[in-house]
């Protein structure tokens, strides 16, 4: 699934496959505490979805998938720069996480961290979250990397 390189802050990447999990309401930017509290309920009826009902008609892992990002990116949003409460760290499209072997890539925590990335891991994020296309020179994919994770300054 490929994610256009100028995201919307806090969007629901597509609706799920269980048509019983109601999709949350359009969420205020910056979030509310009742759309974090929303993502985090969608999160949860999609997990729900997953665990009790027939696989051909509940949600799948990548509905799963998309839960998380919204709940996570609801969250970020909130953090502000990331330095007092840390950014919540969003799987890879594969649900592998960055930090880990084989990418070992700077936790996300804050947009310091964001702003302090090589080129090389920039690209690595960018790449391994399908942005597409990638954005042309570092401070572009900076900001389409903050817009991905939820992050605001």
């Amino acid at each position: 699934m490929a994610v256009p390189s100028n995201p919307p802050h806090a969007a629901l990447l597509e609706p799920p496959r269980d048509g019983l999990v109601p999709i949350p309401a359009e969420p205020t930017s910056p979030p509310t505490v009742g759309d974090v509290i929303g993502a985090i309920r969608y999160r949860q009826d999609v997990d729900v979805s997953i665990s009790q009902r027939h696989p051909d008609l509940g949600c799948d892992l990548n509905d799963r998938y998309n839960g998380v990002i919204y709940e996570h990116t609801q969250t970020n949003h909130t953090r502000g720069t990331g330095n007092i409460m840390p950014f919540a760290i969003i799987p890879f499209t594969n649900g592998g996480d960055p930090t880990l072997p084989p990418h070992n890539l700077p936790p996300l925590y804050s947009i310091g961290v964001i702003e302090g990335l090589n080129e090389h891991d920039l690209a690595t994020y960018l790449t391994h979250y399908d942005v597409v296309p990638i954005p042309a020179g570092a401070a572009a994919g900076r900001e389409a990397l903050k817009r991905l994770i939820g992050a605001s300054d």
